[in-house]
């Protein structure tokens, strides 16, 4: 079953949301050839892609489709332990610690055996329910 997730971009990479629960999210993405870096291995922009998406969704949870929250990635860390070139990847958010504003999250992206392949850490500013993000979150704000 894939869950909804209003990504298109994950959509048009090839990932696909299999668990969104309370503080996590599982992404999930069959690697193909178009994924992969000269070196014929996962490209470093895939692994941040997952990340960011994993990181997100694990603090926007509701147990009520339409009130989902959204965000806006404010920092992220990615730290690349192996590769790979074939078979899936899975890339598994959890949620550290949320503010009222702001959100941290941590990402662990495997491949098919198990293998920790790249970790991920970032902080996320929750949007407003018109989409703008907290005037006095921003930087530079009074």
């Amino acid at each position: 079953m894939t869950l909804d997730h209003e990504v298109p971009f994950l959509d048009w990479m090839g990932a696909t949301l299999v668990e969104w629960g309370p503080e996590h999210a599982l992404l999930s993405l069959a690697i193909t050839p178009q994924h992969l870096n000269r070196s014929g291995v996962v490209h470093g922009g895939i692994y941040a892609v997952l990340a960011d998406a994993a990181g997100g969704l694990a603090g926007c949870y509701s147990h009520h489709p339409a009130a989902h929250r959204k965000s806006y990635t404010l920092s992220l860390t990615t730290s690349f332990l192996g590769s790979s070139a074939q078979g899936r990847l899975n890339a598994r958010g959890s949620l550290r610690r949320r503010g009222r504003r702001v959100y941290f999250a941590t990402v662990e992206i495997t491949g098919d055996t198990g293998e920790l392949l790249a970790v991920g850490e970032g902080s996320f500013l929750y949007r407003t329910p018109g989409g703008a993000a907290h005037a006095d979150s921003l930087p530079g704000a009074p």
